[in-house]
């Protein structure tokens, strides 16, 4: 079973490029970016397809990547925690942190549904990458 299933639907309201969800802790932003996630030696893993943003807090808890177009992914969304990624200028996009195979065996769920980002769930998404929650 997928750690993250589809939810039923959901109050939501889009404002702009944000969308709240008003049942959950954390708000989606799509910004037009579409950001390379990169491989340690550069080549491509997937790109940036939008960031949760944590309510309370107001910052990037977790940036969701489409490994669609990449070689290495299956054509699903990924979401990775924040602190796995750093901006690399010098290949203009962001680098995995870790090893590769974190993001390859990583959770994920297929375009276009909703994943369900309970405590719980988020709990065992940093567990998967060897981070505190």
């Amino acid at each position: 079973m997928n750690a993250f299933s589809a939810k039923p639907a959901r109050s939501r309201t889009w404002t702009g490029f944000l969308q709240h969800d008003w049942d959950s802790r954390l708000m989606t932003v799509r910004p037009d970016i579409g950001t390379w996630v990169l491989r340690k030696n550069g080549a491509r893993l997937g790109r940036i397809d939008h960031f949760l943003l944590g309510k309370v807090g107001g910052r990037i808890e977790y940036a969701v990547i489409d490994g669609s177009g990449s070689d290495m992914l299956k054509t699903a969304l990924y979401p990775v925690p924040w602190e796995m990624l750093r901006m690399d200028e010098g290949h203009a996009g962001f680098m995995l942190e870790g090893p590769e195979d974190l993001l390859i065996n990583g959770p994920s769920y297929p375009c276009g549904e909703d994943p369900d980002l309970s405590y719980m769930r988020c709990v065992r998404l940093h567990n998967h990458y060897g981070l505190f929650f």
